[in-house]
């Protein structure tokens, strides 16, 4: 399959620091993209720097997507640089796991603020201003299967997730002749380090056993599937079969997603 074509294209990452982020600029640069590639971590940041080398085509901007006016001054910032932005890809994104009891109310505010709210503020001030340019451009919510399929000790998250995709789902119907394209990927089970920050009984056996996809190759799925134009896109084979199940065969759906592998010290 010939691979999609970025050269030129203004791109924005956010949540660039690692994982599916990283690897998507990693991707871009090497695709000819000018990207803009913006994280909380100033740290991993200049890692991409140092690896990109002296490169015109990256700059990068360190920023809580969290607050609001962090993202209308990175859009700004931005504009100011380059006078448009023909892709946005927001991968930023935090996953606490484990039974309903053992989430915080600090860890719920952090999921809603980071999964849900960050997307929000960047719909809400970047729409208008992909309206104005000449090409009109794409944003891209990178989700989760999560957000449909909600496997057991995932349900706080999933519910942060679910809202991105309603909040995308109600603004393709909003702008639908506007020719700003708005598209939902599910990544699937990748390799990228999601949950490390959790204890291991909070860790259910599910999010770790089978097979991961390299971030890289999710990267490149992704890409492809944002070339296509597809307004939603699962890149793992077996997910699609339980996207489809859910679907159409909700009561089986949910027999298997209920008897996913949980752990032991918390059940």
């Amino acid at each position: 399959m010939e691979k999609p074509s970025f050269r030129g294209k203004v791109v924005l990452v956010l949540g660039a620091s690692g994982g599916i982020g990283a690897a998507l600029v990693r991707r871009l640069l090497a695709a000819d993209a000018q990207v803009i590639a913006a994280a909380r971590s100033p740290e991993r940041l200049a890692m991409l720097e140092r690896e990109a080398g002296v490169s015109a085509r990256l700059l990068t901007r360190p920023i809580d997507v969290r607050d609001c006016q962090q993202v209308v001054d990175l859009l700004s910032w931005v504009w100011e640089r380059t006078g448009r932005i023909d892709l946005a890809i927001y991968c930023a994104g935090i996953e606490y796991l484990g039974p309903l009891k053992a989430i915080s109310r600090a860890e719920l505010e952090e999921m809603m603020a980071t999964n849900f709210y960050g997307l929000f503020f960047l719909l809400q001030q970047l729409l208008p201003l992909m309206e104005q340019q000449q090409e009109k451009g794409t944003i891209v919510s990178v989700s989760s299967p999560m957000a449909r399929l909600a496997f057991p000790w995932a349900s706080a998250y999933a519910a942060s997730k679910a809202a991105g995709d309603a909040l995308l789902t109600g603004l393709r119907r909003e702008y639908r002749r506007s020719g700003v394209r708005l598209l939902t990927i599910y990544p699937g089970p990748t390799a990228t380090g999601a949950g490390q920050q959790l204890s291991p009984e909070r860790l259910p056996r599910w999010h770790e056993h089978g097979t991961k996809m390299e971030a890289g190759r999710c990267a490149e799925l992704l890409l492809r599937a944002v070339a296509a134009g597809q307004r939603q896109r699962v890149l793992a084979g077996s997910l699609r079969l339980l996207f489809l199940l859910e679907r159409w065969l909700p009561s089986l759906s949910e027999r298997i997603c209920a008897s996913m592998p949980l752990g032991e010290a918390l059940t």
